[in-house]
């Protein structure tokens, strides 16, 4: 059936900010607060919490592999994570703001990472290293309107 509710997570403190299905479709990952939950989509249960962001969490995805989520957060980094250990991979930091957006590219090399600091910058995932930066000429709160795809400098 269309629109059936198939499972509901349990009372969170915390307003969920983020949520990203697997690239299997089985586990789903969500953010709240300062932590990344993930889900056995099958039996609606909690099966491991990701710990380490300082800040609040506003955006989770997993890789189109599935081995990895990347989270971002107002503490201004970008972690990734083992999506199945839950072990902390890396953190990058480049930004000046909080980060609110992340996103694989399609073969899952590249992370982009947007932050109200008006960027959005490219990261090299095997290496952890910026490869791009591009400033956004005009940001709300809630979402990019327009980039100037013009380049930025790498920070030396």
């Amino acid at each position: 059936a269309v629109g059936r509710e198939l499972a509901t997570s349990g009372p969170q403190s915390h307003s969920v900010t983020s949520v990203s299905f697997s690239p299997t479709g089985k586990p789903l990952a969500s953010a709240s607060h300062r932590t990344i939950r993930r889900w056995d989509v099958a039996t609606g249960r909690e099966n491991r919490a990701l710990e380490g962001h300082t800040d609040v969490i506003w955006c989770v995805s997993y890789s189109p592999c599935g081995k990895l989520l990347a989270s971002a957060s107002s503490d201004g980094s970008v972690k990734l994570w083992d999506a199945d250990t839950g072990r902390e991979k890396g953190t990058l930091r480049g930004h000046a703001a909080p980060v609110r957006w992340v996103c694989f590219s399609p073969d899952g090399a590249t992370l982009a990472s947007a932050s109200e600091d008006g960027t959005v910058k490219l990261w090299d995932v095997s290496a952890g290293t910026p490869i791009a930066v591009a400033a956004a000429t005009e940001m709300t709160r809630s979402r990019l309107d327009r980039f100037d795809v013009q380049p930025a400098a790498l920070p030396t």
